[in-house]
């Protein structure tokens, strides 16, 4: 009984994670509350685990979520452009994104190797395409 509540949770993880979208609420209410339920089920039973038995289902369970892209939540991208403009050195609250991309005020700060950087050079007089920017810094 105690490996059917571990498989269905892993089945709940998997629904939750990659197969449920934000705006179904009362899906994931009850999704959460069946995954709630089954964490308590198997709390009382916590001595019918063995140390490795739970180590391998925690690592299970993180497998299930490693290759994840967050559909609960858009912040991580938040997150990324966040990240981004402060390693080009711009303060994220100054502009609105749109005022950014307008205004090409974001430049990419990839440091090549001479003859990679010769060869983009060449490419970006055949192609009229810039494909090099430097800022000094």
């Amino acid at each position: 009984m105690k490996y059917i509540a571990v498989m269905i949770m892993g089945v709940l993880l998997i629904t939750i994670s990659y197969l449920t979208f934000r705006y179904e609420s009362s899906l994931l209410i009850g999704q959460f509350l069946t995954l709630f339920a089954l964490y308590l089920f198997l709390a009382f039973q916590k001595k019918e685990f063995s140390l490795n038995e739970i180590i391998t289902f925690g690592i299970l369970f993180r497998l299930l979520l490693l290759l994840l892209t967050p559909n609960l939540s858009e912040d991580v991208y938040r997150f990324l452009w966040d990240g981004k403009l402060w390693w080009e050195g711009i303060d994220a609250y100054a502009f609105l994104p749109s005022e950014i991309a307008k205004e090409n005020i974001l430049k990419s700060r990839v440091i090549y190797s001479t003859q990679f950087t010769q060869l983009l050079q060449h490419l970006s007089t055949i192609k009229s395409i810039d494909f090099c920017y430097w800022r000094n810094t």
